[in-house]
């Protein structure tokens, strides 16, 4: 189809645009991310020069022979520009004073390069009659146009430029692989493969391009071999955006454990592992606007361990922490799952019994005193530790009442029932 290869080119390049400009925007992952934002800057190049290559056959096709000119000698240019990127990048991956001074002046001389691009000295597109073949590839007819292949020879711009941009582009391609052999490898040795290969195939397939545009070889070979130079871009960027992609997803999942494990730390008491004070209030606060939204009453109640100080000093505070850690685990096991559990500080601990009346939450309170009562913990020599709590209860269905209140009637219950006894269950009526 007449025109078909411009088309393929041109999509490509599309293609290699955009997944240069993702690469660009993407969070860092285990690679360095200056070395990306450079290849994708390469491939960029690439990208805009297939573009302006297939714009400069389509315009030859149509009699724009200025236009086709000089996008035929900007596209070269920008090739050159990718290929002399390739030292900037081994300079982000070894970060060495040598290499610093390499990508200077390979960047000074292609620069210098781009100025005689848009000289004589330079291959004109026009000077050469397009000719388009059976097959429907473009490309250039030396014989019979008004310059003659010696006198293409002696413009020396151009094959200077595909010479250089084509030494740099294998050097680069050497110190890729190199920069992923030991000892110790800077850059892992699939991103180092896939650098590689892009520049590998750019310092091959280049040459070969702008001989078939010179004349030098069949001219159906340019537009093919552009075609392969493109993809072979396209798929090396892809490989490593995918890749980029994985390590990115990887890393936010990482980062949102942790946020995840640092908030559940935030709000859970180091010993124990039940809620900490902070939680419970918060929890008190949603009991109420349920109270108010839906008139779900609640009930909170507070233990004490009796005589934990006795504990503490007779078998040590370690005798003392496992206590509390078993204590924890009694409220933990003996409450419903939306129900809340939270050490309130020392041997306090505070519960709250969502959507429950006062017989239920009396029934539940009473279970976990004597789940406590029966607790035993090892001592040693001195015997089984054993202890006991005294529980306050107090039901809330007023939904304006002040949750301070709440605590300090739950409290005040909590106290009656220590000097009346202990390990009991006194309810604030």
């Amino acid at each position: 189809m007449h025109g078909l290869s411009e088309v393929v080119l041109a999509g490509l390049a599309g293609a290699l645009l955009a997944t240069c400009a993702n690469l660009l925007v993407l969070a860092p992952s285990v690679h360095d991310r200056n070395p990306l934002r450079v290849f994708a800057a390469a491939g960029i190049l690439v990208g805009i020069g297939a573009v302006l290559r297939a714009l400069a056959f389509f315009s030859a096709l149509h009699g724009l022979d200025l236009l086709g000119d000089c996008c035929f000698r900007t596209h070269y240019v920008l090739w050159a520009m990718a290929a002399a990127l390739g030292p900037l990048m081994a300079q982000a991956l070894a970060s060495g004073v040598e290499a610093g001074v390499l990508n200077v002046g390979v960047l000074l001389v292609t620069l210098l390069m781009a100025v005689f691009a848009f000289t004589p000295a330079f291959l004109p597109f026009t000077a050469l009659p397009t000719v388009v073949g059976e097959n429907g590839w473009v490309g250039h007819e030396v014989t019979g146009g008004d310059v003659a292949l010696d006198e293409i020879a002696i413009r020396w711009a151009f094959p200077a430029l595909v010479g250089f941009a084509a030494l740099v582009s294998l050097g680069s391609a050497a110190g890729h692989l190199a920069a992923t052999r030991p000892p110790g490898p800077r850059v892992p040795r699939s991103l180092g493969g896939v650098l590689a290969l892009a520049y590998g195939a750019s310092g091959l397939l280049v040459p070969l391009m702008a001989a078939a545009d010179a004349g030098l070889l069949w001219a159906g070979l340019a537009q093919s071999i552009g075609v392969l130079a493109t993809g072979a871009w396209f798929l090396c960027l892809l490989v490593v955006h995918r890749k980029t992609v994985r390590e990115s997803d990887r890393s936010l999942r990482r980062l949102r454990a942790d946020l995840e494990r640092v908030s559940a730390n935030a709000l859970r008491d180091p010993l124990t592992g039940l809620f900490n004070r902070g939680f419970f209030i918060e929890g008190l606060h949603q009991a109420m606007e349920h109270l108010k939204r839906d008139g779900e009453p609640f009930a909170v109640a507070m233990l004490d361990l009796d005589d934990f100080k006795a504990v503490n000093d007779t078998f040590g505070h370690k005798v003392g922490d496992v206590v509390l850690q078993g204590v924890a685990k009694v409220l933990m096991r003996g409450l419903r799952p939306y129900d809340t559990a939270a050490r309130y500080g020392g041997e306090e601990f505070v519960v709250i019994l969502r959507g429950i009346e006062r017989d239920v939450a009396l029934g539940i309170v009473e279970r976990l005193r004597a789940s406590i009562h029966d607790l035993s913990f090892p001592a040693g020599s001195a015997g089984p530790v054993r202890v006991t709590a005294t529980f306050g209860l107090v039901m809330v269905h007023e939904a304006g009442r002040a949750l301070d209140e709440v605590l300090e009637t739950v409290d005040r219950a909590m106290y009656e029932g220590k000097k009346s006894g202990k390990n009991q269950v006194r309810i604030a009526e």
